[in-house]
């Protein structure tokens, strides 16, 4: 309960830590070596004291993320260091009354620019996420998803900006000139916990690694 600090739930941790600890000195008593130790993860690094343990479990925080908007007792200067980009395969121009993606979900109200993003949920994206307000960034601006997500290609409105062509990077999670999206935003647009959000990302995509 350690990403809590709620007065009941602080009592609770600290159940757990003495628990914890008489297990540890029982098996000593009982001449058995406990072994390396260790009962914090991120939240408990963040809001616990230095523990008397061997090793910390750091989870979420090597992502220099926080896990949801709760408040944690130490403000932290934490700096996200994933991002998440995709191409643009190709831009079309729909009439007012034309359809796009599945279902024909979307229905263009107006002339309309749509770029076909090539990532989706088989790579770990919440399908709901173009219903539930997602965006990416394109030459540094918000672009909204719209329509059904693809497996493996999600459409974006880029209507009003100009220069969109195949082989442009879109972001979906990270940095673009001025603009952030964080994986916090996902996580609190789909009604759940960055955890999720970035362990659902897949081995489909490929890892760049930078200094």
């Amino acid at each position: 309960m350690s990403d809590s600090l709620s007065p009941e739930n602080t009592t609770f941790t600290r159940l757990q830590l003495d628990r914890f600890y008489e297990a540890i000195q029982w098996l000593k008593e009982h001449h058995l070596a406990p072994g390396k130790t260790h009962i914090q993860a991120s939240y408990g690094i963040w809001n616990l004291p230095p523990q008397p343990c061997s090793l910390a479990r750091a989870g979420i925080a090597l992502y220099g993320v926080c896990s949801d908007d709760s408040p944690t007792a130490r403000t932290l200067d934490l700096k996200p260091v994933l991002s998440l980009r995709a191409r643009v395969t190709c831009v079309r121009t729909l009439a007012p009354g034309e359809g796009a993606g599945y279902g024909l979900a979307f229905r263009a109200d107006q002339p309309r620019q749509l770029a076909v993003v090539a990532i989706g949920y088989a790579d770990g994206l919440p399908r709901s996420l173009p219903q539930q307000g997602g965006e990416v960034l394109l030459h540094g601006m918000r672009c909204p998803m719209v329509g059904r997500m693809c497996m493996d290609q999600l459409l974006v409105d880029v209507t009003g900006l100009p220069g969109v062509t195949p082989g442009d990077a879109a972001t979906p999670i990270g940095t673009d000139g001025q603009q952030q999206i964080c994986a916090e935003d996902i996580a609190r647009q789909c009604g759940t916990i960055t955890n999720e959000i970035l362990s659902r990302l897949g081995a489909r995509l490929p890892i760049i690694t930078t200094e």
